[in-house]
């Protein structure tokens, strides 16, 4: 538990009825609430060799995106991560 910092990059679409390239957002950046949690396994093969496998999910809370621009948005990260090693105990 704790804070993250969201960036959002300059970002461009195209107006389909004009073909002109436009400046959707600005780059911007917030400070939001985050949170973590996970869980991992060891399987041991012999004393020293073991496989190890591991699972985090992060998220944060909406950032609020409306730099210089008319157009405002809210976004949310999250992120799945999976591992796998191996472990050598010496």
């Amino acid at each position: 538990v704790g804070f993250a910092t969201l960036y959002l990059s300059d970002t461009f679409g195209t107006d389909t009825n004009t073909g002109y390239r436009e400046r959707l957002y600005r780059s911007d950046d917030d400070t939001v609430f985050a949170y973590q949690a996970g869980a991992g396994l060891e399987i041991a093969f012999t004393k020293i060799l073991s496989l190890d496998l591991g699972y985090r999910y992060f998220g944060t809370a909406k950032g609020n995106f409306n730099r210089n621009t008319s157009t405002a948005t809210e976004l949310k990260f999250e992120s799945h991560n999976a591992s796998v090693g191996f472990r050598v105990k010496f």
